[in-house]
């Protein structure tokens, strides 16, 4: 069978011959139109084919996505759990055959508990502004906490107006 490709060419050659007779141009493209509907037809069920199939995947996408999502919070509350029992039961350690669980630190963060506290230097300022002008209620600034961690690491002392907090995770090789 022709292809689309040639199809079009033949009915593109009938269109423009000057030496055919009204009866073989009439015959000519009815075979060639039919030929190529039939074509046009078959990729057209191809494509509605096609998109139904990505159609499907997509929605396949969305299932596994969602069953993904389920099995990682089963996982995370598990391994809260796991963490919360080896604390209340002040075991750091378990070392089994095929992997060993620990309770490991976590590196220090900063939570700010009172930002007024907060001196100056620990602050970044955002100001959010219009192209022509700057009105004052559109100044706004938010303590930074690497700022505050900098000063600790430079004085040794937590800045007023935060904490230092450390958690911990179970690690598990």
């Amino acid at each position: 069978m022709a292809t689309l490709y040639e199809l079009s060419a033949d009915l593109h050659w009938l269109q423009n011959a000057d030496d055919l007779t009204e009866d073989e141009m009439t015959t000519g493209l009815a075979a060639v139109t039919g030929a190529f509907d039939a074509k046009a037809e078959s990729i057209g069920r191809f494509i509605l084919d096609l998109e139904g199939d990505a159609k499907k995947i997509k929605d396949e996408e969305v299932r596994l996505a969602k069953r993904r999502k389920t099995i990682e919070n089963k996982a995370g509350w598990l391994r809260g759990y796991l963490r919360n029992e080896m604390n209340a039961s002040r075991i750091d350690r378990v070392k089994g055959v095929g992997l060993t669980l620990t309770r490991t630190p976590n590196p220090p963060t900063f939570k700010v508990t009172n930002e007024a506290l907060v001196p100056a230097e620990h602050w970044n300022v955002v100001i959010k502004t219009t192209l022509d002008q700057v009105p004052e209620e559109l100044i706004a600034s938010i303590s930074d906490k690497k700022l505050a961690a900098a000063a600790l690491k430079k004085t040794g002392e937590v800045p007023e107006g935060t904490e230092l907090r450390r958690g911990e995770r179970l690690t598990i090789r």
